[in-house]
């Protein structure tokens, strides 16, 4: 890339200039770059013309010493120029400066010094008291035909509360287990346990009964929230339950047409429907829950075990919503629109983004949150129905997505292509060049962005958007401010700019740990009120609060993060390591692949052979073949990475509840088609 010169006003040593001088140089057409540089005590002067050209007419009371912006300039020059780069880092330094909502402070975590959102809420039950008395009437959840304001789950959480104090004795630290699909329900219930500082425990409600069971006794819950069909399995079992894991009383979402047939079971409408009593004691008694108390459990997505229990603060579930204002605002700036800080309760408009997968899961929950703090309706449903969803899409004004790639596909397969989304989110794992760009064409209006991260990350640590990723297609972005992250090789050993290693990151979002495994291993030192039971703790956990991911990656000269595969997803074929996302991208890039999923087969000889599985959209499986893909194949990747055979998959792949492909089921699949094969020869 070639630098280039552009008008450059220099504050420092000399006085400030004009405001409206250089107001009147960013309006001349012929100006269409612009640098501007100062001390960083000069420039507080310097907002007469910034709010307007970059801001919107936001305060800001302090900006950082150096700024470079940028007026009627595509970013197709941006990306041609050396010094993009530059205004890469100034966009962080002017969103994150003192005085801006998104200002970031250092804060002391059990000895460690880390970088948090200095004006996050502290708690969830503080977070909720602000956004129910912020938008008050605007429209919070809709599912079917029912819609509830943010006032009216206020006032359902409230009562549910006091229920929760009163009848079961909750209080703050007892953790509550919903295990439940989407309703208006599960958002009061949850939020009531908030209210009173209880840890709420979300758990899968599509787990089969056994790895639920063990979920149940890592939680060691007070209370067990149920839905009709999770209630239904659970009640043959209810007294064992009781007896392993602690539970003392089991709640059913149900209704008031439903006539109530669990025995031994309380009814979601009788707690509900309590006539107020102990109400005004939970508005007016804060349970003085601290930022880096118990939150919430989530648990991991099991594609290679049983589930882990990981326990998160109250600070890590409220970063989601900061980092995605900083995600957004950050390609805002840079494509020279204005900033959106703060409320938007004065929009004439209200947006709303559709929820297609359950809140247990760490990606709908962040969005959850994200989406709450912007005063956005979530919009829910019953069944996932593609047709239908996009009908409600267009009906509900729904203005932003986020979903692993196969949802987006089906929507826009299904009539949504064309819809002016204005953001699309994937989550749950990277997505091929070919995929994005597909979107992009078919939701040309729409921001779409990758986020980076895990359950125990509780929110992504780091995200591509935009041209960004277009310019780096292999990369999962940049970490978020608050987020630090390091390659390390052979345990250890840091690697250098550009090497391949595991990635570990550090931030305010890290679980506090894996909660309640049986094997007592309580030797971790450095975090408060919380003993380790989990011997997989040490492996993933550093004393000084290291994640270590399990990924492999590299950081690039900018500070991009490659993803190049799993530590575990690696197939090892003569001596050869053989990454399977890399694989699976080529095979994504053949139009018409609507899945790709690379395993290895034991092998004597070679240790393991590399063998793909695809599934093709409808409109193909006349067209590709085993011999096209495996030509293409050979095209495209090196004679030890082309697969041994490319089996087209009837069907869909079998995924985990968060979109994870189950890769053992496909395993067994190919070594038994290998098998075939080998006999027939």
């Amino acid at each position: 890339m070639t630098a280039r010169t552009f008008p450059r006003i220099r504050i420092f040593p000399t006085p400030l200039p004009n405001p409206t001088s250089i107001y009147a140089l960013l309006q001349d057409s012929e100006t269409k770059n612009l640098v501007l540089e100062a001390e960083a005590t000069k420039l507080p002067s310097a907002t007469g013309f910034l709010p307007r050209f970059i801001f919107g007419g936001s305060k800001i009371q302090k900006l950082g010493s150096l700024l470079v912006l940028w007026k009627k300039v595509s970013l197709k020059h941006i990306y041609d120029d050396a010094s993009y780069f530059d205004f890469d880092v100034s966009a962080h330094e002017i969103l994150t400066q003192p005085g801006s909502l998104l200002e970031i402070e250092a804060r002391e975590f059990n000895g460690k010094q880390l970088k948090v959102w200095k004006n996050q809420p502290p708690t969830m039950r503080e977070f909720f008291l602000q956004v129910t008395e912020e938008y008050k009437n605007k429209t919070y959840v809709v599912y079917g035909g029912e819609r509830y304001s943010f006032q009216e789950i206020f006032r359902s959480s409230i009562q549910c509360a006091a229920s929760f104090k009163i009848v079961y004795g909750i209080k703050k630290g007892d953790r509550i287990t919903i295990c439940s699909r989407n309703r208006p329900a599960y958002l009061a219930a949850f939020w009531a346990c908030h209210l009173l500082g209880a840890v709420t425990v979300l758990l899968d409600p599509l787990l089969p009964l056994e790895p639920l069971k063990h979920c149940l006794t890592l939680a060691r819950c007070t209370i067990l929230i149920l839905d009709a069909d999770r209630a239904d399995m659970v009640q043959p079992i209810a007294s064992e339950l009781k007896q392993t894991t602690g539970i003392s009383a089991y709640i059913v979402f149900n209704d008031q047409a439903t006539v109530f047939r669990w025995e031994g079971m309380d009814a979601w409408t009788t707690v509900y429907s309590e006539d107020g009593e102990g109400s005004e004691d939970i508005i007016n008694n804060d349970p003085n829950v601290l930022p880096d108390d118990d939150a919430a459990i989530f648990f991991t997505s099991g594609t290679t075990g049983l589930p882990k229990a990981v326990l998160t603060s109250h600070r890590a579930c409220l970063t989601a919503p900061f980092n995605a204002s900083f995600l957004e605002n950050r390609q805002r700036l840079r494509q020279g629109e204005p900033v959106k800080l703060g409320s938007s309760r004065n929009s004439d408009v209200q947006g709303g983004i559709l929820l297609p997968r359950i809140i247990c899961h760490i990606g709908p929950f962040s969005s959850m949150l994200t989406n709450t703090y912007r005063g956005r309706k979530l919009v829910i449903t019953r069944t996932w129905d593609p047709p239908e969803v996009s009908r409600l899409c267009r009906a509900e004004n729904i203005t932003a997505i986020a979903a692993v790639a196969i949802v987006i596909r089906e929507l826009a397969d299904n009539g949504l292509a064309g819809y002016p989304l204005e953001s699309i989110t994937f989550t749950g794992g990277t997505i091929p060049l070919s995929f994005f760009q597909s979107v992009k064409k078919g939701f040309p209006q729409a921001r779409v962005s990758q986020v980076y991260g895990m359950t125990e990350t509780t929110a992504a640590v780091g995200a591509i958007a935009g041209r960004d990723y277009e310019a780096r297609p292999e990369s999962c972005g940049f970490m978020y401010p608050t987020n630090d992250v390091r390659i390390m090789k052979n345990g250890d050993n840091e690697a250098i700019l550009g090497e391949e290693g595991e990635i570990w990151v550090r931030g305010p979002s890290i679980m506090k740990g894996y909660f309640g495994d049986p094997v007592a291993t309580d030797k971790v030192q450095g975090v408060v009120e919380f003993k380790h039971t989990c011997p997989e703790y040490h492996q993933v956990l550093t004393k000084d609060g290291w994640y270590k991911t399990g990924d492999l990656g590299r950081l690039d000269a900018h500070g991009y993060l490659c993803i190049k595969g799993r530590i575990k997803d690696i197939v090892i074929c003569g001596g050869s390591n053989i990454d399977a996302a890399w694989v699976e991208n080529v095979l994504y890039s053949v139009p018409g692949i609507s899945e790709a999923a690379l395993v290895g087969i034991p092998d004597e000889r070679t240790d393991e052979l590399a063998a793909a599985l695809v599934t093709v959209r409808s409109e193909y499986k006349s067209t590709i073949t085993e011999e096209y893909l495996l030509a293409k194949a050979e095209e495209l990747l090196p004679k030890y990475a082309v697969p041994i055979m490319i089996i087209v998959h009837d069907g869909k792949f079998e995924r985990t509840t968060s979109g994870k492909i189950l890769k053992n089921d496909l395993r067994i699949v190919a070594q038994k088609e290998w098998e075939r094969r080998k006999g027939k020869m």
